[in-house]
């Protein structure tokens, strides 16, 4: 999530528990790689450059920077709608409190 709220690509080396399946969400969103392991379950040191090489450098990597960045702005954008609809409310209850208070002295 880190990553993608501001907007870098992942770079992801799945170990255990859940990021299996958030490698996955993240190939599929188009916002990082995976670094294949070898035939033995081992992360290689040359599957590892090339990745990095692929989304931090090359051409190839273009796709998934700029969809990074989409997401960071998708998730500001919400953010920022959510943060607004958070502060309307408050507005509302101190008004309806004024409202209470004015009300009841008069």
């Amino acid at each position: 999530m880190e990553s993608m709220m501001f907007g870098v690509p992942v770079i992801a080396m799945p170990m255990h528990i859940d990021q299996p399946f958030n490698t996955v969400v993240v190939k599929e969103v188009g916002v990082g790689q995976e670094v294949e392991r070898d035939e033995d379950g081992r992360f290689r040191r040359e599957e590892i450059a090339k990745v990095i090489r692929n989304v931090v450098i090359e051409k190839s990597g273009e796709i998934v920077r700029r969809k990074a960045k989409e997401m960071r702005e998708m998730i500001r954008e919400k953010g920022e709608k959510e943060i607004d609809e958070v502060v309307g409310e408050l507005v509302n209850l101190c008004k309806e409190k004024k409202d209470k208070v004015t009300s009841s002295t008069m």
